[in-house]
């Protein structure tokens, strides 16, 4: 077989535009009774992978809607499926609560100064550990729209919520023009930021038995029930909050399905799994965090969280993994496999160096203070207790949340670009990974700079590896 001649880069957006000219012949059969030549399918996908990673998949079977091939004699040109997503540098990853505005990344803690206002390192680093969408969480009306002003100084990149935090809620009884100046106001704020596509879901509201010191159970409920009304008259997805107040919760969300076609996602998730199987029956997402991830039971409500249904937030600056949490463990394997390629070049491949506040450095995390960089290792725990891929885990998550939170990603690009191609001249838009499927028996290599294919014939089974072009020859897919 020649194979693979001309790969052409395109110059303005490295990795995203790759030009190949195939010029296909089959060597031989390799005995009379395997099947005739049948499809060739090339699937060009978003996920990336990792230098350290290999993954081993089943071949695709071949479906009667695939275009046919010429015979295996022909020199026609020959037909492959194509499926396309942008590249990414490290795995997808939409953070979906994150509360920036809180004043330690301001360098506050306590109302004292301790060190200067860092939020651009940390949005950098989140970045760097491939956060490409993150969620500010608007926790009363103030915070609501420091929210939406972050999401507008950071468009595309960060979106906020609008909402009051049930342990916020005697705000409503405060406020200086009576609650329904309050709630006018909120609604007005959320409705406008939606209107620019800056608020993506209201909240964070529900309820919260386990503080109601903060707030009294009854103004919880009430304005739980108000907020909801504002939800529902502006078609926003939900971010929701449960502290041991689950048959209060389910009761209020369960008669209220018919108005929420969007529902929501019930963030930092430390409920029971019966509890958690109820709400995703309603319809639900669950978001898992490091408060998430604290016991053995924890982790046995993660393991059976459908994985459709499933996001990833870090919620920083609170709810970090700690040592003394159960799921610590898997992260012993964390630094050596799952680390982002960024995160590999500081401190001599350690990661991220953190030091006390009083000791604040540019460039280095603060000990106790959550980021969204740290969402890496919530995957690679969620990941390691269901016994996947972290890369699938993220993959899904993300699609997850752009379809949830419509963050102006078109996760169904993959399988809706589906069309018959000449083999001989295409174009493939966005690709990282290539991974190839055929019935048909030959064997090739293709020496080309940039992009190397080897193919291997075992019994029905191809099997081949795809080496990274660009700015890596070690990552590599198995079929």
């Amino acid at each position: 077989m020649e194979g693979y001649d001309d790969l052409k880069k395109n110059e303005n957006n490295n990795l995203t535009t790759s030009t190949i000219l195939y010029n296909l012949r089959f060597l031989q059969y390799f005995m009379n009774f395997f099947r005739p030549a049948h499809n060739l399918v090339f699937r060009a996908v978003r996920t990336p992978f990792s230098s350290r990673s290999s993954f081993t998949r089943r071949a695709m079977s071949t479906t009667s809607s695939s275009p046919q091939v010429e015979s295996a004699n022909s020199h026609k040109p020959r037909y492959v499926d194509v499926r396309y997503a942008p590249p990414s540098v490290n795995p997808h990853g939409a953070t979906i609560g994150i509360n920036l505005t809180d004043p330690v990344y301001s360098g506050i803690y306590y109302e004292t100064q301790r060190h200067p206002a860092d939020l651009s390192s940390v949005l950098s680093r989140a970045r760097a550990a491939g956060c490409e969408k993150l969620i500010v969480t608007g926790s009363d009306l103030e915070e609501s729209g420091k929210a939406v002003e972050l999401s507008k100084e950071h468009p595309g990149f960060l979106f906020a919520t609008v909402g009051v935090h049930p342990c916020s809620c005697l705000q409503f009884t405060k406020a200086p023009n009576e609650p329904e100046k309050y709630l006018a106001e909120l609604e007005e704020l959320a409705h406008k930021a939606k209107e620019t596509n800056h608020c993506v879901a209201f909240g964070e509201i529900g309820l919260d038995y386990d503080r109601l010191t903060l707030c009294p159970k009854d103004a919880q409920l009430e304005y739980f029930e108000k907020q909801l009304d504002i939800a529902t008259r502006l078609h926003l997805p939900l971010f929701l909050h449960s502290r041991a107040a689950h048959e209060d919760f389910l009761r209020i969300l369960k008669a209220r399905l018919g108005e929420l076609p969007r529902k929501g996602v019930v963030h930092s998730f430390t409920g029971t799994k019966e509890e958690m199987l109820e709400l995703v029956e309603l319809g639900f997402d669950i978001g898992v965090n490091g408060c998430s991830l604290k016991t053995e039971e924890n982790l046995e409500v993660v393991k059976a969280i459908p994985l459709e249904r499933i996001q990833l937030e870090t919620d920083g600056p609170w709810c970090e993994i700690r040592p003394s949490h159960a799921s610590a463990v898997w992260l012993k394997t964390y630094e050596e496999e799952g680390m982002a390629e960024e995160e590999k070049k500081v401190e001599g491949g350690k990661g991220w160096k953190s030091v006390k506040k009083e000791k604040w450095v540019e460039g280095c995390m603060v000990k106790g203070r959550n980021e969204p960089c740290m969402i890496g290792r919530v995957a690679w725990i969620v990941a390691g207790v269901r016994g996947m891929n972290v890369q699938e885990l993220r993959e899904k998550a993300w699609e997850n949340s752009c379809r949830m939170f419509d963050l102006g990603a078109d996760v169904d690009k993959n399988i809706e670009d589906l069309r018959e191609v000449g083999i001989e001249e295409q174009t493939l838009i966005g690709c990282e990974k290539i991974w190839i499927v055929r019935t048909d028996y030959w064997t090739g290599h293709d020496p080309a700079p940039g992009l190397k294919i080897d193919f291997f014939i075992a019994g029905l089974i191809l099997q081949c590896k795809v080496l990274k072009s660009a700015s890596s020859s070690h990552g590599h897919t198995e079929i």
